[in-house]
């Protein structure tokens, strides 16, 4: 140090050098960290098993001409209708599909998972889709036709009738038989009032006095490893449909993918103070020192 100097005035060099030789190197280690951040860093993308409740349900609804009876409200078919749409929007993780019967049968929706189809097709059915009769063999042995493939743990028809069997090739106990070769559950039910009831045919002077077959019903759902249930009312066909979703809870794992989660944040935030650490050395701290 020569004499006669103050010993800060080669020291404020010294400290202004290293500072501009290490900023450079500071914007560097920021642009590095914008590139990460650019590139979209992600957390680890993994799968997990998860336990959800998933069967094959068909319904099959009788449509024969006994269905718009009034003993339900506003009728039958209507009841069953708003009540079978309850039930499946019970159901969110279960492939349905939908069978429709009176003199002969078909099927109306096959087994999905896209239950907005199903509900539609269902909305719009009602007695004049097909010829009168109470076909119940073919309606069963419809759906065990939609069924017999499926590879879920539990396979269900829920047979809703309000009347004999008087219709179709198929009786209803080959039918049931056909359910017990292929693991089929058989729910039925049996849709109307303790009383009866009879319905004027339009443009005749008859009448239609419907009576359900319950021993039928109940010796199908027996074989099957199924239940026989009976609805005399609106609040009774709701109870039955609840009573029938607790029972089918069967626990299917399934791997469930975890969603990916963007991280890039921290990454730019940390580029952003290293340049505003590199602007305010360069332009504040630097400066104090001339």
């Amino acid at each position: 140090m020569m004499p006669g100097l103050p010993g800060n005035v080669h020291a404020k060099p010294d400290i202004k050098v290293n500072a501009l030789r290490v900023f450079p190197f500071i914007r560097g280690l920021a642009l590095c960290l914008i590139i990460i951040a650019l590139a979209r860093p992600q957390t680890s993308f993994g799968v997990q098993p998860i336990d959800s409740e998933g069967i094959d349900i068909v319904m099959a609804t009788d449509l024969s001409k006994s269905m718009e009876l009034q003993d339900f409200k506003p009728n039958r078919i209507e009841a069953a209708k708003k009540i079978g749409i309850e039930f499946i929007n019970m159901r969110p993780n279960d492939r349905i599909g939908l069978v429709v019967f009176a003199g002969e049968s078909f099927t109306l929706c096959p087994l999905t998972i896209d239950h907005a189809i199903v509900v539609n097709q269902l909305s719009k059915v009602n007695p004049d889709f097909l010829q009168n009769g109470t076909a119940i063999g073919m309606g069963l042995a419809t759906c065990v036709d939609r069924l017999r493939e499926s590879n879920a743990k539990s396979r269900v028809v829920i047979l809703l009738t309000d009347g004999v069997n008087n219709s179709g090739a198929i009786d209803p106990l080959t039918a049931a038989d056909l359910a017990v070769k292929y693991h089929v559950k058989v729910y039925s039910i049996g849709v109307g009032s303790t009383n009866g009831g009879e319905l004027e045919l339009p443009g005749t002077n008859s009448s239609i006095s419907t009576d359900i077959d319950e021993a039928l019903l109940e010796k199908i759902s027996k074989m099957t490893g199924g239940r026989y249930f009976r609805a005399t009312d609106n609040a009774a066909l709701r109870n039955i449909y609840q009573e029938i979703n607790q029972l089918e809870k069967v626990k299917i794992q399934s791997n469930a993918f975890e969603q990916k989660t963007d991280v890039y944040f921290p990454w730019l935030m940390a580029a952003l103070m290293l340049l505003g650490l590199e602007f305010t050395g360069r332009y504040v701290f630097v400066k104090t020192l001339n």
